[in-house]
Formats: structure tokens, sequence, C-alpha cells
């Protein structure tokens, strides 16, 4: 079973008519996203989450006791708002970020509230509490208790510059908790810009140990996998793109429940699980909205067999 940890918000997802934006509310942080995600695909998930005592966060109170997750605690907290993003959407489907988040609830998890951890199998950790002290303390207490039980860390490093004043400063930060993980995904864009190198598998090897089990999105082009001496890259099949959000949520959450569901972790299990994670990325491009665009189990069956 995996349990996902972090933050949890509201995505406000922008459109132009006639001059005037108008932003509409889906529920988001990358891992719920992932969660949920996990969930609709069969899996057996749990999530845990801090949100403000407002009105933001009563909706997505709302939302998330409609999921179905087999355990939830998701806390309202007085003193804190809950996390707003702010997104925009290019015509070709990419996303420009704000984030309102400032003294917010997302990363405010206390430590009994971790004992759950023993229960799970792959602890997925969310990277935006690496803002704050007090969110990387969260993070590191997350990882050894963790590791204490001999399970598994799980992180998407789902970087987002602007909420840190100082980038180099954010990507020492993310290198050190990369190190920490065991199954780690990555995008291609962030490969490149924590190694400064164009070739993402030589890159790679500044970042990640060789017995750390990665994932790279890359796009249009599909993803990579590698492990010890053992690597595949797996093409992505074509979609029309509305809007990315989510994408890469959809494709870990993939990612995340054939590894819990299946200790085979050979070369051609890894493809095949590749060929589906793709798939649920690219499903996800087809719908505004991250959560909302998450695929089904029997949707992303179906597709599979349109492909292979």
């Amino acid at each position: 079973m995996i349990l996902c940890i972090g933050e949890v918000l509201a995505d406000l997802i922008g459109e132009s008519h006639d001059g005037i934006m108008r932003y509409q509310r889906f529920p988001g942080g990358a891992p719920l996203n992932v969660a949920v995600g996990i969930k609709r695909l069969g899996g057996n998930v749990g999530f845990i989450g801090t949100v403000g005592d407002d009105i933001i966060g009563r909706y997505l109170l709302e939302y998330t006791a409609s999921v179905g997750f087999d355990y939830l605690d998701l806390n309202l907290d007085q003193m804190h708002n809950t996390t707003l993003a702010f997104l925009d959407n290019k015509e070709n489907g990419e996303r420009s970020f704000t984030f309102s988040r400032f003294n917010t609830a997302d990363y405010l998890i206390s430590q009994d509230r971790l004992d759950i951890i023993s229960d799970f199998d792959i602890i997925h950790v969310g990277t935006l509490m690496l803002r704050e002290e007090i969110g990387r303390k969260l993070a590191y207490d997350i990882i050894k208790m963790t590791h204490r039980y001999n399970k598994l860390v799980s992180i998407d490093v789902n970087f987002r510059e602007d909420i840190f004043n100082d980038r180099e400063y954010a990507i020492e930060v993310y290198k050190e908790y990369i190190k920490m993980a065991d199954i780690i995904k990555l995008s291609l864009a962030e490969v490149k810009l924590f190694t400064g190198q164009e070739n993402y598998i030589d890159g790679l090897d500044e970042i990640c140990n060789r017995d750390q089990m990665v994932f790279v999105t890359l796009g249009e082009k599909g993803a990579y996998y590698r492990c010890g001496k053992d690597s595949i890259l797996v093409p992505a099949k074509e979609v029309q793109v509305i809007d990315k959000t989510g994408a890469g949520d959809a494709f870990y959450a993939c990612v995340l429940k054939y590894l819990d569901e299946n200790n085979d972790y050979s070369l051609s299990y890894m493809e095949n699980v590749l060929r589906h994670a793709n798939i649920c990325g690219g499903l996800a491009c087809t719908k505004k909205g991250a959560i909302s665009a998450l695929p089904t189990e029997k949707l992303l069956d179906v597709v599979y067999k349109e492909y292979y």
C-alpha cells in the first residue's frame, strides 16, 4: 500500500474571455494528484496533508473525503490559509505557475500523524515543503522513519522555482533529498537544470545513485528508467494536448501503483510499467485540470489494448 504525504492546494486555472481572465478551481497539489491517480487505477493508497480552515480548505476536505482513500488524514488548520496555485495555459498546453503560499498550512504536519507509516510499503513525499526549514525537517523525519521500517521512499522532484528566493540554494536542497530516496521521478528539464548537462543520461550520475529507481519523463518522447545496470527508454504515443497540468502526476501514479502491486523489478516488467505510465501521462494532457484528467483503470486498459 502507498501513502502520499504533502501539499494539497487549489489549482486556479485561468482562461481569458473578451479581455477578462477567469479562474476555475480544481483540487491540486502533486502528492494529492498522485494519490487520486493511484486510487483511480485501482491501487491501495492513503493521504496525509493539511489545509487552512477557509473556503478552499473546506472544499478540499469535502473533495478528499469523496475519493475513497484507504486512509485519509486531512487536517484543518485555523491559523494558516490554504495554498493556492494560479496557472495560465499557453496555446501549446504549457503552463506558467504563480503560487500564493506565504505562511500557509500545507507543510504543517505533526510528528504524531506519521506513526501510520509502518502500515504502508511505499511512502511518497511532496517537495513544496522543502521551501521552509520546518518543511525540510518534516521531509527528513518522514524519510528516516520510512527507512527505519524498511519501507521505500518515493520523491517526485516537481521543482517550482518561483517559491524559492535563491534558485541555486533550492537546487542544492533538492539534490540532498533526492539522494535519500529509493524511487525518484524527474522531468527532462529538471535533470538539465540540476546538472547543466544536455544529455540527461549522463546528468543522472550527478544527482542519483545507481541503486535508486529513477524515472525521467521526456514529454512527447516518452520516459526513461534506470536502476543499477538496467535502463530502458519507452516512447510515448501521440495525443492531442489540451492541458499538461498533472501529466507527470498521472504518469507517476501509474508507476507507483505497478511497483506496489508487484515486486518484479525486471527490465521487461519495467518496460510494461512505462508503457502504461506513458499512456496515463498522455491521457492527462487531453483534459483541463490535474485531477479531473486522471484516467481510470478501465480507460487505461482500453487504451493500452488499442496501442499494444
